[in-house]
């Protein structure tokens, strides 16, 4: 079972770094500076062509994974009783179909012949539909077909997009920064991070506030109870994780910024900007990597 554990976890980090980056590469525009368009839209499309499959393929994997972890074997993914049960028997059957239908659809559009607007907004729409879906398949549908369960669910969904929007957007700005520091420099690329820094703010308040109201939801009773289990152990190290990368995004946008402002900015401002956004991506895939365990680790039920 350990190696289904393994196998589920490992799909589930792939899909949603995926996501993730399908999901923020559709929103760059939003707050790209007017100007750069046509430059946004190219660097959005290389990450696009990369992310879609990749969410195709380990959506589906972890359709096929989560179907072997509830049977114990293969053996129930060819069993034609087993899938009819599982598709159309429980509640999140339905939701599966849903998603692979529209992981199918995603994979189309992104690389059909359309315009590039209409194809960002699809592309986020589909990809956001993506992210609050996986509310149905994890804790957050514990809470049943009630006003608790729909909090719990929206709490989920608010989580998951705001930090989409956040992590996705990482490789498209470092993308397109490496691009600037080419033909641009400087003012440019303060002009493209004060952006990103104002969306990214609003982001993270609202990750931090449903993040502490979903631990809440995780545990019924007093929430030390949380620290023995395996659960507040994974839980921690997210946290950790996301305390180190606010460190970076708060060493941006309060200390390199505002020397990449000054007159006469020193020339390794720039690089170091690249790099500390480079580090805030490893430890975005790491932060993804215990989502997807504390997604299939049973929370402490006291």
């Amino acid at each position: 079972m350990d190696r289904i554990f393994d196998g589920l976890a490992l799909v589930r980090w792939l899909h949603f770094a995926a996501v993730f980056a399908l999901f923020g590469g559709a929103m760059f525009w939003a707050y790209a500076p007017r100007g750069d368009a046509a430059a946004t839209r190219r660097v959005a499309s290389n990450v696009r062509r990369v992310a879609a499959p990749v969410a195709l393929l380990t959506g589906v994997a972890w359709l096929c994974a989560t179907i072997v972890n509830m049977t114990g074997g293969l053996e129930g993914l060819g069993d034609a009783e087993t899938l009819h049960a599982f598709f159309l028997e429980t509640l999140f059957g339905p939701i599966e179909i849903a998603r692979i239908a529209v992981l199918l659809l995603l994979a189309a559009v992104a690389f059909a012949p359309m315009r590039e607007a209409a194809r960002d907004a699809a592309i986020g729409v589909m990809s956001g539909l993506l992210l609050v879906s996986q509310a149905w398949l994890g804790h957050a549908a514990e809470g049943g077909q009630t006003w608790h369960g729909a909090l719990m669910i929206a709490c989920y969904a608010a989580h998951v997009l705001a930090a989409a929007a956040w992590v996705g957007g990482l490789p498209p700005l470092l993308a397109r920064i490496a691009e600037l520091r080419r033909t641009a420099g400087g003012p440019a690329i303060l002009h493209l991070l004060s952006r990103y820094s104002l969306m990214a703010s609003l982001a993270v308040a609202l990750v931090v506030a449903s993040g502490l109201a979903n631990a809440g939801f995780r545990v019924p009773g007093h929430i030390s109870a949380l620290w023995p289990s395996n659960y507040g152990t994974v839980l921690s190290i997210k946290v950790a994780l996301v305390a180190l990368m606010l460190a970076l995004a708060a060493y941006n946008r309060f200390v390199a910024m505002p020397r990449l402002r000054a007159p006469g900015a020193d020339d390794r401002t720039l690089p170091r900007i690249g790099i500390s956004i480079g580090c805030e991506i490893a430890l975005a895939l790491a932060v993804l990597a215990a989502a997807a365990i504390l997604g299939i680790t049973p929370p402490p039920t006291a």
